[in-house]
């Protein structure tokens, strides 16, 4: 048995945007959902991240596609590049170790891996990085 189509019904932009603005805190709510062991293994570190005068944007934290991807965390969001290389070195220098990098001109991307946490890190200043890899391969 088939429902039978409801007639067409103008949305009006209010309900249109309720509607969007509702899919899209659904999705958050879900993907945090999803991150959430991520996001307490990273909590661990929060301290030393704060002690060295960042604060992550929460809204550009994510997860990846798949469970076992990077928790992403969007340093372009801070301001200035001083930051955003404060925020690899941080994470080095707590046992972090360079897992991968990409240079894309404009932006980079650091991967950092301890344990069981990955976390990816867009829009970095790569010196810090560079170094740490250097470092570790004379």
């Amino acid at each position: 048995m088939t429902r039978a189509k409801q007639p067409y019904r103008p949305v009006s932009l209010v309900e249109a945007c309720m509607q969007e603005e509702e899919r899209r805190h659904t999705a958050r709510l879900r993907e945090l959902n999803r991150i959430k062991a991520k996001l307490v293994m990273l909590d661990a570190y929060m301290p030393m991240i704060r002690e060295a005068g960042l604060e992550l944007n929460l809204e550009y934290t994510s997860g990846g596609y798949r469970p076992q991807s990077s928790l992403s965390i969007r340093a372009v969001e801070f301001v200035g590049n001083e930051k955003q290389k404060n925020l690899v070195t941080v994470l080095l220098a707590a046992g972090f170790k360079l897992a991968d990098q990409s240079d894309y001109g404009n932006w980079q991307i650091v991967i950092l891996k301890k344990g069981r946490l990955q976390v990816r890190v867009t829009g970095v200043d790569m010196v810090p990085a560079k170094a740490a890899k250097e470092a570790a391969h004379p």
